[in-house]
């Protein structure tokens, strides 16, 4: 996952990535098919096939079958106010998108048709936050079943069963929670919160330790190994 992508160019020459010797070394810019007033803010992209998914504002969510030269809307209908922040998926047809509102979305049909999932947005631990302004900021798949997020306040959810349900992690923080990345449904680790502090669980979100990484005066906004 990426963030942070302005005006109306994907984040960087996805097909690149595979093909360079030094992962990374050669980057590019993609246009999307969208007009400047739409901000790119998370991707998604599975190599073997060339499928990627993008999401941003004015609910915009993309598909590509072909590395980024074309795009496709895949937006969820539920109108311009939405704005989706995080995206995951488990393969190129089932995977889940988070935003604003607190909202959850999960499709199996690789976005054609999108499906609300209700989670336990809390708004406990601050006064002055309602759990309709509430956002969830990132997703992480790590199955087919097993995904987690991550918001506004403290609010850490996993589920076990796809979205049918979802259970509160306790990552004792009334702060907010940016990122998540899982390399399998027992290792992960969440940034946000508490200034300078990684979290990380071994047992799928049971338990959490906190780790320094030495950046002062300053709060991570994404994780990914």
């Amino acid at each position: 996952m990426a963030r942070g992508v302005g005006l109306n160019l994907l984040l960087l020459q996805l097909v690149a990535l595979q093909q360079s010797p030094v992962r990374g070394i050669n980057w590019g810019w993609i246009p999307s098919p969208l007009d400047e007033n739409h901000n790119l803010l998370a991707a998604w992209y599975e190599v073997p096939t060339s499928i990627g998914y993008v999401v941003g504002e004015r609910d915009t969510i993309l598909r590509t079958a072909d590395g980024g030269a074309t795009w496709s809307d895949f937006s969820s209908g539920l109108g311009s106010r939405y704005v989706w922040y995080g995206v995951s998926f488990w393969n190129s047809t089932l995977g889940w998108v988070v935003g604003s509102y607190g909202k959850t979305l999960n499709t199996k049909d690789g976005g054609v048709t999108w499906y609300h999932q209700e989670t336990p947005v809390s708004y406990e631990l601050v006064s002055d936050v309602s759990s309709y302004e509430i956002t969830i900021h990132d997703v992480a798949a790590a199955s087919p079943t097993v995904v987690y997020l991550v918001g506004d306040a403290g609010n850490a959810f996993r589920t076990t069963d796809g979205g049918a349900s979802w259970i509160t992690m306790d990552l004792e923080t009334p702060y907010d929670l940016y990122s998540c990345f899982f390399y399998n449904t027992s290792l992960g680790w969440i940034v946000g919160g508490l200034q300078d502090r990684v979290r990380k669980t071994t047992d799928g979100g049971l338990t959490w330790s906190s780790h320094y990484v030495g950046l002062a005066d300053s709060i991570g906004t994404s994780v990914a190994a």
